[in-house]
């Protein structure tokens, strides 16, 4: 009789193990470590002929200088992965198979588990100005692994209430072509979550995300963020999370470290 009750205890535990190493072999997303830079420093505020200046602020009734304070309302202490393709909603992996991600759920409710997400607001002081990125100050850390995954987005809001969304790869900002690649998602192309389905099984889009350097003035056709009308002041709502549907979103970013310091540039235009 103990002979069996050890027999199936033996049986017991050697199953446990077996339970353990599936789960740990199809847990292939990871997660990430945020070190936050206590500033966000803007461009030195100038406009190329010296007599305006475009400035950063926490609050929408200022003070407004050429740099600010920068504290998210949603702050992650890990960044898990994420997908979005507005934004609006965030859905992140609840199950997979082979590696490969079949199910999601919606967390965004949750931004302050998964992502950064802050606001500030930009002023172009005396004359109407044109806003770029700022490459010299904006800096999301030097991790190529983490700038290959990862995604800025921006929701700016002007005094007319229109409202631009845009989303940003973080290739730009570093050497990314070493970076490990591992596809996670059952999908062609760059694709990200657009919606779940009753089942929670996902609908895929193309990947929004955009280059940094098409949104900085030195570009070939270069892009603007946005138009400011002389002491117009913008909302700049911004998020920083890693996307879980590209390639190089998996385990070799893990315990990794990013930062968050944005720059932004202005160029005078006539009104």
């Amino acid at each position: 009789m103990e002979k069996r009750k050890l027999w199936v205890s033996l049986v017991t535990t050697a199953f446990t193990l077996i339970v353990l190493c599936a789960v740990l072999t199809v847990s292939t997303y990871a997660w990430f470590t945020f070190d936050p830079y206590t500033n966000v420093t803007p461009m030195e505020g100038k406009i190329s002929d010296g007599d305006t200046n475009l400035l950063i602020s926490e609050s929408k009734d200022g003070p407004f200088d050429k740099k600010c304070g920068l504290n998210p309302t949603d702050k992650a202490e890990q960044l898990y992965p994420v997908s979005s393709a507005d934004l609006e909603k965030f859905f992140a992996s609840k199950a997979q198979k082979d590696g490969i991600s079949t199910h999601f759920s919606d967390v965004s409710d949750k931004p302050e588990e998964w992502l950064i997400h802050g606001t500030l607001y930009l002023e172009c002081l005396g004359t109407g100005c044109d806003v770029y990125f700022d490459k010299d100050t904006l800096n999301l850390g030097e991790d190529i692994q983490v700038l290959a995954a990862g995604r800025l987005g921006l929701k700016i809001t002007g005094e007319d209430e229109q409202t631009t969304t845009l989303i940003f790869k973080l290739d730009d900002l570093g050497e990314t072509a070493g970076a490990q690649s591992k596809r996670t998602v059952d999908a062609v192309g760059e694709v990200v979550v657009a919606s779940i389905n009753d089942g929670s099984t996902p609908n895929f889009k193309e990947d929004p995300a955009e280059s940094i350097n098409s949104y900085t003035p030195t570009a070939a056709n270069p892009k603007k963020l946005c138009a400011l009308k002389s002491d117009e002041v913008a909302k700049v709502e911004y998020w920083l999370y890693m996307e879980g549907c590209d390639d190089h979103c998996s385990n070799p970013v893990s315990s990794r470290n990013v930062t968050l310091q944005l720059g932004f540039r202005g160029e005078k235009v006539e009104e």
